[in-house]
């Protein structure tokens, strides 16, 4: 669903195909990746140490950047504190 937003969030205001498909692109990367690494075994702290710091500084744009989306997003601001 995610994934889906985030292509919609860009086409909608853009228009672009391009636009679009590289984003989509973009946040595929990321599987193409790590999974081969994870499927294989090769797992170790370290690199969990880096995943975990990647989806924390992943983590502290887009929970921001998601509640601001709702603010503008919601009609009623009553409603607000029940999206986020």
């Amino acid at each position: 669903m995610q994934s889906a937003a985030s292509v919609w969030l860009v086409y909608r205001p853009s228009g672009s195909i391009s636009a679009t498909a590289t984003i989509g692109f973009l946040s595929m990367v990321p599987y193409t990746v790590i999974t081969p690494i994870a499927a294989a075994g090769h797992i170790t702290i370290t690199l969990l140490a880096i995943f975990g710091a990647t989806q924390g500084v992943s983590n502290s744009i887009k929970v921001p950047a998601r509640r601001a989306l709702f603010a503008q997003l919601i009609d009623d601001k009553n409603d607000l504190p029940n999206t986020i």
